[in-house]
């Protein structure tokens, strides 16, 4: 009987392994890196060869390295001048903080100002009027006839006059 209770259950198991699937053997899901874009905006402090040290806004003093394959656009930085800065958003914890850009612009528009309103002014380059629009602590200071160096983000719109909207104005070098 043992024998036939034995025989039973072997060819029960032989059953079962022939006709039920195997478990899907679990493997890791696949992991995708998708590459962060980040920007940063800030004052130019110090330059050399390899790297730029900028102050952002935040009042950190950060070192953005450039290499053979980084992209400068717009106006050459210098000291003093507001840029921006686009990275893989790693940053180091040295000090100061490195990253490495990927991009570089540093977008200006140098002109005299025709007419202040309250929400900006319009921008005589000799060449094209350009309406900039700019929040009430930049508009400070400023008179009609003043000539100025207005610092944006690189976008101004295709109508007439352009638009552009300031981040920075400082009075233009003579």
């Amino acid at each position: 009987m043992t024998k036939l209770i034995a025989m039973i259950v072997a060819i029960l198991l032989l059953f079962f392994a022939v006709t039920v699937p195997a478990a899907p053997v679990a493997t890791e899901p696949e992991v995708t890196v998708e590459e962060e874009i980040v920007e940063m905006t800030g004052t130019v402090v110090e330059m050399t060869d390899t790297y730029i040290l900028i102050e952002n806004a935040d009042g950190q003093q950060v070192q953005v390295n450039f290499y053979a394959d980084t992209v400068f656009e717009g106006d050459a930085p210098t000291p003093g001048a507001l840029i921006h800065i686009l990275y893989n958003g790693m940053m180091t914890r040295s000090l100061p903080p490195q990253i490495n850009a990927l991009r570089v612009g540093c977008y200006t528009v140098t002109g005299s100002i025709v007419e202040l309103t309250e929400t900006g002014f319009t921008l005589d380059r000799g060449d094209e009027i350009i309406e900039v629009h700019a929040a009430g602590d930049l508009l400070a200071g400023l008179e009609t006839g003043t000539a100025v160096t207005v610092y944006f983000n690189g976008a101004m719109t295709m109508s007439l006059p352009a638009q552009i909207g300031a981040e920075l104005i400082v009075p233009a070098a003579q």
